[in-house]
């Protein structure tokens, strides 16, 4: 059994971070404040920022903190796939935790690893929640099929594409690591040594609805705007992978709506960037880009949002998105909000748990 004085040789956090200084600060601060500096190794992978990583970490954290950091920086910025694929290089130990420099751990989160690398030494990869609270307990995926099966019905939260929720037993995943770089033109290459595992039916996964910490959205980040479009774009890799274990084009289909799964609101503020652009030609063609790669084959009901946007928008040029979509983020954000205020027995709140937990 691992106990919390000998986990510094089992974990390394690997945190990849481009130009985002604050967030990072942020990350760090968590971690320092929620973990000993004796249960784990951790390495900052720059990707060329243009500000003195070292320096701002150094100037905000206490020295022993400072020293127990490995930095790497690039020559050159890589392109985001080829950094994520990057942290996949530098683990001294056999677990690794990627986390992203814009999450935050929550008080605990190192016990909670720690129970999990007990209880799961031979998982390839175990992954927590940092999405909706959907409770389902631990997932044991052993193929492609119950990858997508599981994640679909029980798990449909956008988790998949955070990095801060992973948990990757490096010894085990040792043969794989190499599918990170070859699809690293997709900002989903960290996901490529787990799902070619499962592919060849080496072992099984663990997903998890035990939260280690939450997400914070960047302005001018991925959620936002074009930098929507960005990831978007990148994200249609699973389709790459060699889905031979019997899963068939409809459960393609599922995994890429379970990956995008949280996207419904960074679609519309996609569609208010849109109206931004004076030539109706090019909003078009980046409309139909995401359509095609992220949506235009999974056909569900929420879809008619976009379908309707597009034609009313996109085709007419009239002003719907401009006036309409910031009220509907608006209302959105707020009714969020009361549902943290409010106590989890509310009808209303009951049903949309209920909603998220059955489709």
């Amino acid at each position: 059994m691992i106990s919390e004085n000998d986990i510094s040789k089992v974990l390394t956090i690997v945190i990849p971070t481009y130009n985002r200084k604050e967030r990072l600060l942020e990350q760090l601060e968590s971690i320092c404040r929620y973990a000993s500096i004796d249960d784990y190794y951790l390495v900052l992978v720059d990707n060329c920022s243009n500000y003195n990583v070292m320096l701002a970490v150094s100037e905000n954290f206490p020295v022993e903190f400072v020293e127990n950091i490995q930095y790497v920086r690039n020559q050159f910025n890589t392109h985001i796939g080829f950094n994520l694929a990057n942290c996949f290089l530098y683990p001294k130990t056999p677990w690794m935790l990627q986390t992203s420099d814009d999450d935050e751990y929550n008080d605990g989160f190192m016990s909670t690893i720690l129970q999990y690398i007990n209880t799961y030494p031979d998982a390839c990869c175990i992954q927590f929640a940092l999405g909706k609270n959907v409770k389902f307990g631990d997932l044991h995926i052993n193929t492609l099929k119950q990858y997508n099966d599981g994640l679909w019905r029980k798990y449909l939260s956008g988790d998949c594409l955070y990095l801060g929720n992973k948990l990757y037993n490096i010894k085990l995943l040792h043969e794989y690591i190499h599918e990170a770089f070859v699809y690293s033109y997709s900002a989903a290459s960290f996901l490529m040594p787990t799902l070619h595992f499962l592919w060849d039916k080496k072992g099984y996964m663990i997903v998890s609805d035990k939260k280690l910490g939450f997400y914070k959205p960047n302005p001018g980040g991925w959620g936002d705007g074009f930098g929507f479009l960005k990831v978007a774009l990148q994200i249609s890799t699973v389709c790459d992978v060699p889905w031979s274990d019997g899963t068939n084009h409809k459960q393609v289909k599922y995994v890429r709506n379970i990956l995008t799964g949280h996207f419904q609101i960074q679609m519309i503020r996609f569609l208010s960037g849109c109206v931004k652009i004076e030539e109706q030609s090019y909003r078009k063609y980046l409309y139909r880009r995401v359509m095609s790669t992220i949506y235009a084959d999974c056909y569900r009901p929420r879809q008619i949002l976009y379908r309707l946007c597009y034609h009313i928008e996109i085709l007419t040029s009239l002003p719907i998105i401009s006036k309409m979509i910031p009220l509907t983020i608006n209302v959105y954000e707020k009714w969020k909000q009361k549902q943290k205020q409010k106590e989890d027995n509310g009808i209303f709140y009951q049903l949309y748990k209920k909603y998220h937990q059955t489709t």
